[in-house]
Parts: structure tokens; C-alpha cells; sequence
């Protein structure tokens, strides 16, 4: 990096986590309320079980832990915890305020129509913080209509940004939050659906596979290649390895090679680089060797750690001061 100053690199690096995050977060609360309908009548243990393992996704939340098994009860109180809660950092609405303040601090590197689509969208949001009730009907609202500003703030990005410094900064941090997350599900959702035993619940089974590929945006691209087959083998190698749905691991890691690769220009390989480099050839080349592990959630949590030291590099080479 030359031309741009370190904290502003950070900064704008975290609107990118921050949008993303919110972005994902609202996805996951739509999918949970779709499951916890589809799933109540079938095993409302399971759907609580969707709701809690939110706190394994988003580790250092602080939304509260609701006991037993009441589906209403459960997904109400873990809805409006990572939508508006007031204690919990990794929410919606903390995300958004974050990524506001970011933007403020960045407001020279960004155009105009993102750092006033993310400023309304908190406005608005900051609203219903301070109003917020308790019930379902306010709660779906609220994350459908944020859902539809963020993706709004996306297309801004796209649409509307020069690819210079603050645009390689921006997609890094917009890539790397969407694996790591997508890494995170499918470490805590997808290893039990790999198990087959003889009294499976097919119907219930099939369920929550949809459920993993929703949270993850990639239900209907899954079946433009692979038609109904929802086996859940072939679910973890297309969410891991497809080359060409947006939120598999190795498109996520490619974006995030292809920009440090730009930014790094003619200085010479970084170490953040070379961690990026290693980690998107072993998606490319080492599929089936991954594959034929069988230990799915220790592969995940093997790329998980890796992911988190690209970020641990990234943010000592760019953003310590």
C-alpha cells in the first residue's frame, strides 16, 4: 500500500465487514423463522437447536440464552437479540452503526450514494431500536426491510465505486467476513446432516440442508447445478469449492487473492499474501484429498483458524500504526 493512509484502510476494510455482517445476519434470522415454521410441527428441539447455535456463528455475542424447548419463546427472544439487542455487539443494528461510523470516518474515499444509503439505513434502524417491541410480526418486518437496504448498499458499492486502494480494502473485508462466516455454519450446521442412520426423517433432514444453504444465499444456485439431490456431501463440496456461486470458500478466498494481488502490485509477495495464495491453491487443487478426510467440522475448523490468521496478518501489515 502507497497512497492510502493506514487507518483509513482499516476503516474502510470494517464497513465492508460490518455491511456484510448485517447482511448476513438478517439472511440468517429470515431463514430462521422459515425453518422454525417448516420445523414446529416436526421437532421443535431442532428448531430451537437452528436458534442457538447463533452463538457458535457469531462466537461473543451476548444474546440471552432461553431454556427448554419453546419454539416461540426461543426464536422471539434470539430474533430481537441479533436483530436491535442493546448488549449484543455482533446484532444488525450494532453492525450498522459500526459501518456508519466507519463511513464517517472514510467519508472522502466513498461516493455519495453509499455513504447516504448506510447513513439512512441507520437512521431508520436507530428507530427501531429505541421503539422495539417484543413480537414476531415487528421483528420480520424490520429484517426484511434492512435485508433490502444493505443489498441496496452492496449495488451501491458495485455500481458506484472506483477501483482504486479503498475499493481492494473494501472487498477484502466484504469477502473474508462472508467466509468466515459461511465457514462457521457449516462447522456447527452440516457435520450432523452428514450422519445417515437407519431412522432418518427425510422430510425433516431435507429441511434443514435447505436451511443451511438459505443462510448461506445459496439454495437456488445449488439446484441450477445439482437439480433436488440434497445430499449433504455434495452440499459441503459446493459450498466449499464451487468456482462459481459468490459465497463459496474458494470464490470468497479468490476475490480476496485477486485484491491483495492488485494492491501488492510490484512490491514484492507479503506474508499476508502468501497465507491468502497457499490457502485459495489448496481450495483449487486439494479438493478431493479434503473431501476424503470424512471430518467435515475438522476441516472447517482447520480453514477457520487459517482464515482468522489472514486477518490477524492482514490488520498487522495494513493497519498497525
Amino acid at each position: 500500500m502507497r497512497g492510502m493512509l493506514s487507518r483509513a484502510a482499516e476503516n474502510i476494510y470494517w464497513m465492508g465487514r460490518y455491511v456484510e455482517r448485517s447482511a448476513e445476519i438478517c439472511r440468517m434470522l429470515n431463514v430462521g423463522e422459515q425453518l422454525t415454521v417448516e420445523l414446529r410441527g416436526l421437532s421443535p428441539e431442532m428448531a430451537c437447536q437452528f436458534w442457538r447455535q447463533l452463538d457458535e456463528i457469531y462466537p461473543g455475542s451476548m444474546a440471552p440464552h432461553v431454556e427448554g424447548n419453546n419454539v416461540d419463546e426461543v426464536s422471539l427472544s434470539y430474533l430481537w437479540a441479533y436483530l436491535v439487542g442493546p448488549g449484543n455487539d455482533l446484532s444488525v443494528a450494532s453492525s450498522i452503526r459500526r459501518a456508519r461510523e466507519n463511513a464517517r470516518a472514510v467519508r472522502e474515499y466513498l461516493t455519495r450514494e453509499v455513504f447516504e444509503l448506510i447513513n439512512q439505513c441507520w437512521l431508520k434502524l436507530d428507530v427501531d431500536v429505541r421503539s422495539a417491541g417484543q413480537r414476531h410480526a415487528e421483528a420480520d418486518e424490520v429484517v426484511q426491510r434492512v435485508m433490502r437496504e444493505v443489498y441496496g448498499i452492496s449495488g451501491a458499492i458495485d455500481r458506484t465505486f472506483i477501483r482504486d486502494e479503498a475499493w481492494l480494502f473494501l472487498t477484502m473485508g466484504m469477502m473474508f467476513e462472508r467466509m468466515y462466516r459461511g465457514l462457521l455454519v457449516m462447522q456447527y450446521r452440516l457435520p450432523i446432516l452428514l450422519e445417515n442412520p437407519a431412522d432418518l426423517d427425510i422430510p425433516l433432514h431435507h429441511a434443514r440442508v435447505r436451511g443451511v444453504l438459505r443462510s448461506l444465499a445459496s439454495l437456488e444456485n445449488y439446484r441450477r447445478v445439482h437439480g433436488a439431490d440434497l445430499d449433504p456431501h455434495r452440499v459441503a463440496r459446493f459450498l466449499l469449492f464451487d468456482e462459481h456461486t459468490p459465497h463459496s470458500v474458494r470464490v470468497c478466498l479468490g476475490r480476496m487473492e485477486q485484491a491483495i494481488n492488485i494492491l501488492e502490485a510490484g512490491t514484492g509477495m507479503s506474508e499476508a499474501a502468501r497465507l491468502i495464495g497457499r490457502m485459495s491453491s489448496r481450495l483449487r487443487y486439494e479438493e478431493n484429498e479434503l473431501m476424503a478426510l470424512g471430518d467435515l467440522e475438522t476441516v472447517c475448523a482447520e480453514l477457520v483458524a487459517s482464515v482468522t490468521e489472514v486477518n490477524d496478518v492482514l490488520s498487522h501489515q495494513y493497519f498497525t500504526t
